[in-house]
């Protein structure tokens, strides 16, 4: 049986059954399988394995796996079965638990966006500072006054760029640490 094949069938038949499929490709992957993409990142991966077919729903690449949270959903079926039979178990056993994961799934790469967007603001705010300059690779920041009594302080930013964590001794509001900082520059210049 070809893999390839029979999804494009199946594409066909869901694209007639949810409108998430209407006007879906079908993209062949190896030789054992394929994807059915549909909209709004709505993807269904079809492989033979052990003389049955298997059908997940795929998520973003950013949040395939466990790891991300996003619940696997799968199912398996006769592949002798009609193109039209599996899609209608597709609607009824795969789309009720996947949809509302990949809306989450999406929810959380726009989250993760917007985290990195304000950590890369905060950064940028803190390295524009004449006192502060990146340490190392690990992420982490360092505070140096010049002067007699040299003094330095390694910390790093929350996820969001509004918390300061310091040597593992504490936090401080992000706000509270630029003023402290911009009075030890003041002092030292």
């Amino acid at each position: 049986m070809d893999v390839y094949t029979k999804t494009t069938a199946v594409a066909a038949a869901l694209a007639s059954l949810r409108e998430e499929f209407k006007g879906a490709t079908v993209e062949r992957r190896h030789d054992y399988g394929a994807t059915i993409h549909g909209r709004k990142q709505a993807a269904v991966f079809i492989r033979l394995l052990d003389k049955r077919l298997i059908i997940s729903g795929l998520y973003p690449e950013r949040l395939q796996g466990r790891s991300s949270g996003a619940k696997t959903v799968r199912i398996t079926v006769d592949p002798n079965r009609e193109p039209a039979a599996i899609a209608r178990e597709i609607v009824r056993r795969v789309l009720p638990d996947y949809l509302p994961e990949l809306v989450k799934a999406q929810e959380r790469v726009i989250q993760d966006r917007q985290a990195a967007d304000s950590r890369r603001i905060a950064a940028e705010r803190f390295n524009a500072h004449p006192l502060i300059h990146t340490y190392g690779t690990t992420g982490e920041l360092l505070l140096e006054i010049p002067g007699p009594g040299y003094f330095n302080l390694r910390f790093r930013l929350s996820d969001d760029g509004a918390t300061v964590f310091l040597d593992s001794t504490g936090t401080l509001p992000a706000e509270v640490f630029l003023a402290m900082a911009d009075a030890a520059h003041e002092v030292t210049r």
